[in-house]
C-alpha cells in the first residue's frame, strides 16, 4: 500500500468529526473522521482538541 502525504492545508470542515470512528477500534483524544472516494475510505486525524481552545498541538512527519 502506498502512503500519500499532504503537505498544503486542506480545508476539511465538511466532514463531520467525532472521538470515536464508526469503525472498530479504541476511542480517543483525538478528533477522528474518514471520506470515502471512488470506493476508497480514507481516514483522517486532528493533532490534538481542547473544548475551549480548538486544535492545538502539532505531529510531525519525518
Amino acid at each position: 500500500m502506498a502512503n500519500y502525504i499532504n503537505l498544503q492545508p486542506t480545508d476539511l470542515t465538511y466532514l463531520s468529526w467525532s472521538l470515536s470512528r464508526s469503525s472498530s477500534g479504541t476511542a480517543g483524544s483525538f478528533l477522528k473522521s474518514y471520506e470515502e472516494i471512488n470506493e476508497k475510505k480514507y481516514y483522517y486525524k486532528m493533532s490534538n482538541y481542547d473544548s475551549v481552545r480548538g486544535v492545538i498541538g502539532h505531529e510531525r512527519v519525518k
